[in-house]
This record gives C-alpha cells, sequence and structure tokens, in this order.
C-alpha cells in the first residue's frame, strides 16, 4: 500500500466518521432542548464543535513541540476523557 492511497482511505473513514458524529451530536441536541433554546443551542454546539476543530489541532501541535508526541496524545486522550464525562453527565441529569 503506498502512502497517498492509505492517506485517501483514512480521509475517507475520517469523513463518514465526522458526518455521523455531527449528525448524532445535533440530534441529541434538539432531542434533550425545549423548542424554545433550539436556535440558542444549535448555535453554541456549531460554535463548540467548530472551534475545537479549529483550535484542537493548534493547541496540539504547540503540547507537541514544547514537549513530544507521548505528551501530546496523553493530553488528548484526557481532554477525550473529560468531554466523555461532560456529555454522559449531562445527558444522565436531564432524563
Amino acid at each position: 500500500v503506498n502512502v497517498f492511497s492509505g492517506l485517501i482511505a483514512v480521509l475517507i473513514s475520517y469523513g463518514v466518521g465526522m458526518g455521523i458524529a455531527m449528525s448524532a451530536a445535533y440530534a441529541l441536541v434538539a432531542d434533550l432542548t425545549p423548542p424554545d433554546m433550539r436556535g440558542l443551542t444549535m448555535g453554541m454546539t456549531t460554535s463548540f464543535l467548530h472551534g475545537g476543530l479549529a483550535l484542537g489541532p493548534t493547541i496540539m501541535g504547540i503540547v507537541a513541540s514544547m514537549s513530544n508526541y507521548a505528551t501530546m496524545f496523553r493530553t488528548c486522550s484526557l481532554s477525550l476523557a473529560l468531554g466523555f464525562a461532560v456529555v454522559f453527565g449531562l445527558t444522565q441529569r436531564q432524563r
């Protein structure tokens, strides 16, 4: 497998995964939000999702340049775990 075809396969998988994740995130927000607050919460969701997509690589690049890749991946894992805790904590409290 050459590098270019592997990159294309990974990018296709990434696109499919992001399409599923973004749709699921918006569906969850719509499901948990009262109709009169939906516009605000959809706007906040979009801001945080796209802000994370923009800031994440920048911040992790700074972390990697200041330390090493192992620290960068540990930091990514920690932020992912915190994100899951917040999402699952909020959805459980709402029900």
